[in-house]
Parts: structure tokens; sequence; C-alpha cells
């Protein structure tokens, strides 16, 4: 079954970050991003929608 989220953990594997700078990323608020507790969740949807909207952009942290 394919996953309609994604936590903190799912989203360091999709961009292959550590758990540090993954945690500024989303501290940022550059994703739009639910905050449950300490963890972070965003729908796959609105994932692919805002990597769709930020092709081609370059997002330093």
């Amino acid at each position: 079954m394919e996953k309609v989220y994604y936590n903190k953990s799912d989203l360091q594997e999709i961009f292959g970050f550590g758990r540090d700078k993954m945690k500024k990323f989303l501290e940022k608020g550059i994703l739009p991003t639910v905050k449950v507790n300490k963890d972070y969740l965003i729908t796959k949807d609105e994932l692919d929608a805002w990597f769709k909207k930020n092709a081609g952009w370059a997002i330093n942290i």
C-alpha cells in the first residue's frame, strides 16, 4: 500500500538529508507541513505539488 503522507524520517530519505539538516529544512517552513507533537507530516499530494511548483529553483539551507 502506498503512503498517503510522509513523516520526517520519510522526508530525510526522499531528500537524502541527515537528521539535523532535515530539522532545519522543516523548521524554516520550506515545505507545507503540519507539525504533530515533535514530528512533521505532509501529504503525498502536497509534496508532489511542492516539487512541481519549485522545479528549477535552488534551495539552500
